[in-house]
C-alpha cells in the first residue's frame, strides 16, 4: 500500500468506527430500555436487529482490510467466518492482528447471532438469546472500537 492509499483507509476506517460507535449506542440503549417497555418483546426485535446492523457495519470495515491491506479479498460460502477469523491473526510485513482473542470470540456469537437474523422470521426470534447477546454487546462494541483505532 502507498502511503497515501494507507491514508485513505484510516480514514475510512475512522469515519465507519465513528458510525459503529453510533449504532452501537443505539442497539444498547434499546436494549437497556427493553425491560422498561412494556412490549418487552418488539424492544427485543429491535435491539436485536441493531445488533446485526452493527455487526455488518463492522464487517465492511473488515471487508476493507482483507481487500485493502492483505490485498487477499475473501469469498466462498463460509466467508463471513473466515473474515473474522483473519481479523484475529497477523499477516506477516503487512499488519498486526485487528481484533485480540477475546473480542473474536464475542464477535463469533454476534456473526452466528446475525445470521440467524437474516434468516427467521421475527416472530420466531430467542428472546432469552437476544437478552444474552445485548449482554455483553456495549462491552464488545467498546472493545472493537478500541482495538480497530
Amino acid at each position: 500500500m502507498t502511503p497515501a492509499e494507507s491514508l485513505s483507509l484510516a480514514a475510512r476506517i475512522r469515519l465507519e468506527v465513528e458510525r459503529l460507535g453510533q449504532q452501537g449506542v443505539r442497539a444498547s440503549a434499546t436494549f437497556g430500555q427493553a425491560s422498561s417497555i412494556q412490549d418487552r418483546e418488539r424492544a427485543l426485535e429491535l435491539a436485536a436487529y441493531e445488533m446485526a446492523t452493527y455487526y455488518s457495519g463492522l464487517e465492511r470495515v473488515f471487508e476493507a482490510i482483507a481487500n485493502d491491506v492483505d490485498r487477499a479479498p475473501v469469498s466462498g460460502p463460509s466467508w463471513h467466518q473466515e473474515l473474522l477469523d483473519r481479523m484475529r491473526v497477523p499477516l506477516k510485513g503487512r499488519r498486526p492482528p485487528v481484533i485480540g482473542p477475546a473480542t473474536g470470540r464475542s464477535l463469533d456469537g454476534l456473526l452466528r447471532f446475525r445470521h440467524v437474523m437474516r434468516s427467521i422470521y421475527a416472530f420466531d426470534l430467542d428472546f432469552a438469546r437476544i437478552a444474552e447477546i445485548g449482554d455483553v454487546f456495549a462491552t464488545t462494541a467498546l472493545d472493537v472500537e478500541r482495538e480497530l483505532l
